[in-house]
């Protein structure tokens, strides 16, 4: 692996700018003037920016299904995966106060309701329908 590669993927790791869902676009005026940046192809980039938004959202989803263990008193009364819009908002509003849920929002808020529900509950037990590289 390229000095330029290996140095974009640490500038990525060190900056607290790139959060889980942001695109490479929206974040790319930090990293503008920055050799490890502007020395690679576009392709380049994007590949490792890839990589690292994968990185990032295995990171919230693990952070996530951690904060619904530790509520998940308020998770026990769901049966048969049976999940409604209101319950979401319950439990969004619950985990509100929690310092996590501020940086999990972003990723959180990207998940449709239908891959919310995948997550939430089955059996009375949390899952986690996508497994972390």
């Amino acid at each position: 692996m390229s000095r330029l590669k290996r140095q974009f993927r640490q500038l990525l790791q060190d900056t607290q700018l790139v959060g889980p869902g942001k695109s490479l676009s929206e974040v790319a005026i930090f990293f503008l003037g920055r050799e490890c940046f502007t020395g690679l192809t576009e392709k380049e980039k994007q590949e490792i920016y890839d990589e690292h938004q994968s990185t990032l959202r295995c990171i919230a989803r693990r952070d996530f299904l951690e904060l619904l263990l530790e509520n998940a008193e308020s998770l026990v009364h769901f049966e048969n995966s049976q999940v409604t819009t209101d319950d979401i908002v319950a439990i969004n509003s619950r985990l509100q106060n929690e310092p996590r849920q501020a940086f999990l929002s972003a990723f959180c808020y990207a998940y449709s309701q239908v891959e919310w529900r995948r997550h939430i509950v089955k059996e009375n037990k949390v899952i986690c329908s996508t497994k972390c590289n």
